[in-house]
């Protein structure tokens, strides 16, 4: 994770991936057009609700949760690598994925409206 202010002549520095869960502070005087560039890495994991259940999985993209938007239909489950390699549309901000039987479609939290989503679903046993 990297972060610098515009004006100043050095980035913060790197912090590792042991740290990134940690606050960083930044200490200076702030005046009102100040700025704060962030980049975050959309490093993607799964994340299961609980040891008891490892095949009930949470789609982790960097810090965003992607939702799977689900219909009245249910969800397939889906391979722990199908649910990882699902695609950006950087014009739609959706991930696209495959469930070995059609399209699914998962949306970050800001990025749902008024449709039903499930943070975490079933994968198929590894």
């Amino acid at each position: 994770m990297v972060g610098r202010c515009p004006g100043e002549r050095q980035r913060s520095p790197r912090v590792d991936s042991a740290r990134a869960r940690a606050i960083r502070g930044l200490a200076r005087e702030w005046r009102s057009a100040d700025r704060i560039e962030l980049e975050l890495p959309l490093v993607r994991a799964l994340e299961s609700v609980d040891a008891l259940h490892p095949d009930v999985v949470a789609l982790r993209s960097g810090p965003l949760v992607l939702m799977r938007m689900v219909d009245e239909n249910g969800a397939n489950p889906m391979t722990r690598q199908n649910l990882l390699s699902a695609q950006r549309d950087p014009t739609t901000r959706v991930h696209a994925g495959f469930d070995g039987s059609g399209s699914v479609t998962l949306r970050a939290f800001p990025d749902i409206r008024a449709e039903d989503y499930s943070a975490y679903q079933q994968v198929l046993p590894s």
